[in-house]
């Protein structure tokens, strides 16, 4: 037997040599009447072993020191390829794989010696099966001097199947716990917590060993919150929340502001408990709730938006279109498919955009954001995907693609619907797990990436004209945000007006009633982008300049008047320029927004601009 597994010892040697599960023979060589046949001395040892093992012994052997045996009993004879008889008279050794018979050799005469006779062994037997076995031995003594041994014997080979089966579920299990990307902990009726992942380390400060076992849930969370959880448990209806704002206290005395996320295990006592980190925003709130600067008008809309979030991940609003949205992104974040967000130019797609990548678990790896309308189509492939040394006139040395800069992390394709025919169905290739290969190289390349789409456009219109295609739709169209529009939220301009005032530096500026109702009257084709860029107007020149869009109420733009006399073409070319340059000025030059709009390709909106001496200034 293998020495690693004689761990335990019962047999201390009478008079130093045998304990009282030894037997003895000599007591009985002057009495013949009480003689007992050599089964009956064994059987008052082997029950003296039942008799503290609740369950039954599955093998019984008798054998010599040499290994031969003696005598056998079987309790489940049924699992055995033998019968009793057959046993008797062989040799265990004989049973052993070759390599083990040497060792059980020197194990039983050891066991002679010693009284070691205890433990478990994992046996490969002769016919190559692997089997583990609970042993306990007794030696056998004549005249104090040890002449057999006998061995009692359980197969737990089961039992030692379960256990690994077992360990290999709580591994997976803790594996999928670890990745949840929140700190989590799992949580016994008394609160105690008998799980936590490496998030809830870095949140509470103590180390798992800390806390496993240990540490109650209340230890962290407030009075109030404990008696909510306390109530979960003997809660069978099911008609108690799950969520909960509360405040968490660390190991360095910190305190933040969570919410905290209840859920039931299945067929235990026990609920999972996870945490999201609202504190910048629940500090937000205190800020606003405590100034006393602010007009009545804004006191109002203060205390009306205390029990909404009005600040989100770098986003602003608190109408309950951008709850939605706040909602959205959380869900979107704790997903793994590709995401595409719709909303007209201006809406802040970027932005939902990078609060996922943040919120997610790729946070700590790059956000690759890429303007799909502004990359020339004859470059747009070693945009994406590199090139090697030497590819084409000026490839002085490898250049990594967009693909690799996002491994790991987000990439980021805004207007998405520009993206070619052709070049879907390279990145269809991406998405779907074949990899790309970088211009001049014969080599694959595989990145781990999320992806995330943005348009303005109608997709679905694109696919009906064969502009964009319905395999490549379905690939990044899994989760879909709609941003709503500027005119479709106006309650959200007032918090807007005051972030972009404190961007653009007008701290302690204050925007009147009746400037506040041009704004709420306004229609914002531009969304958020235009009306940041008439605040930062109205801060440089004091004065509120729409830029001749049209408002709610449909103002016709200017006309060319009729005192304007002179040669018919130069008026076209003039009239034809301030079009142009007032579109360039809608879209922030954006030449591949603006030819749209202005229903020209691009190629011809770059003539006219360089006819008419038009540069992005």
């Amino acid at each position: 037997m293998i020495e690693s597994m004689k761990t335990y010892s019962r047999n201390k040697k009478i008079d130093d040599s045998k304990t009282d599960e030894s037997i003895d023979l000599k007591s009985y060589e002057n009495d013949d009447s009480s003689w007992p046949s050599s089964r009956d001395t064994i059987l008052v040892a082997e029950q003296k072993i039942n008799a503290n093992e609740d369950r039954l012994i599955e093998v019984s052997v008798l054998c010599d020191f040499q290994g031969n045996v003696l005598e056998a009993g079987m309790t489940n004879a049924d699992t055995f390829d033998m019968s009793i008889a057959d046993l008797v008279g062989l040799n265990l050794f004989d049973f052993l794989d070759e390599n083990l018979q040497k060792k059980a050799s020197m194990y039983f005469q050891e066991v002679k010696q010693t009284g070691k006779a205890s433990g478990i062994e994992h046996l490969k037997l002769i016919n190559g099966e692997e089997r583990s076995y609970e042993y306990k031995n007794v030696v056998v003594y004549d005249n104090e001097k040890p002449v057999a041994i006998r061995i009692f014997a359980w197969d737990i080979t089961h039992k030692i199947k379960e256990k690994q089966a077992l360990l290999a579920s709580e591994a997976r299990y803790r594996g999928v716990f670890e990745n949840t990307g929140l700190p989590v902990v799992i949580i016994e009726e008394n609160l105690l917590i008998s799980m936590a992942n490496v998030r809830f380390e870095e949140l509470s400060g103590y180390a798992k060993d800390e806390i496993e076992e240990k540490i109650h849930l209340s230890q962290f969370i407030d009075e109030k919150t404990k008696e909510k959880v306390l109530k979960l448990f003997l809660d069978n209806s099911g008609d108690s929340p799950l969520e909960y704002e509360c405040r968490v206290k660390n190991r360095d005395g910190d305190v933040l502001d969570m919410v905290v996320r209840f859920g039931k295990i299945s067929s235990t006592r026990q609920m999972t408990a996870s945490f999201i980190d609202i504190t910048s925003r629940k500090k937000i709130e205190r800020e606003l709730k405590d100034s006393k600067d602010n007009l009545q008008q804004e006191v109002d809309f203060l205390r009306s938006s205390l029990q909404k979030r009005h600040f989100f991940a770098g986003i602003i609003g608190k109408s309950d279109e951008m709850q939605k949205i706040y909602e959205a992104i959380i869900h979107a974040a704790e997903a793994r498919a590709n995401i595409i967000i719709y909303g007209e130019s201006g809406t802040g797609k970027e932005l939902v955009a990078q609060a996922i990548h943040q919120m997610s678990t790729r946070k700590d790896k790059n956000f690759v954001a890429v303007n799909c309308g502004a990359i020339p189509e004859n470059i747009i492939e070693s945009e994406f995907f590199g090139y090697k040394k030497g590819t084409f006139t000026g490839a002085h040395a490898d250049k990594l693609g967009y693909l690799d800069h996002a491994d790991g992390g987000t990439l980021f394709l805004d207007e998405v619907g520009e993206i070619s025919l052709n070049m879907q169905v390279k990145l269809l290739r991406v998405i779907d797990g074949n990899g790309f290969i970088p211009l001049g190289s014969n080599t694959t390349r595989k990145t781990d990436l999320r992806m995330i789409a943005a348009t303005n456009r109608d997709l679905n219109n694109l696919i009906e004209k064969g502009a964009f295609r319905e395999d490549f739709f379905y690939r990044i169209h899994i989760i879909t945000i709609h941003l709503p529009p500027l005119r479709e939220r106006k309650e959200d301009i007032p918090l807007l007006i005051d972030h972009f005032i404190k961007v653009h530096g007008g701290n302690g500026i204050r925007v009147s009633g009746k400037i506040m109702n041009q704004f709420l009257d306004y229609d914002w084709p531009g969304n958020v982008r235009e009306l940041e860029n008439v605040i930062h107007r109205y801060l440089s020149m004091k004065k509120i300049d729409f830029s001749g869009l049209k408002k709610k109420h449909g103002n016709q733009q200017s006309k060319p008047r009729g005192s304007q006399i002179g040669n018919i073409q130069d008026m076209v070319d003039q009239y034809e320029k301030e079009i142009i340059e007032s579109t360039l000025d809608q879209f922030r030059w954006h030449q591949g927004k603006a030819a749209s709009a202005l229903g020209v390709n691009r190629k011809t909106l770059f003539v006219k601009m360089k006819k008419h001496g038009l540069k992005r200034p």
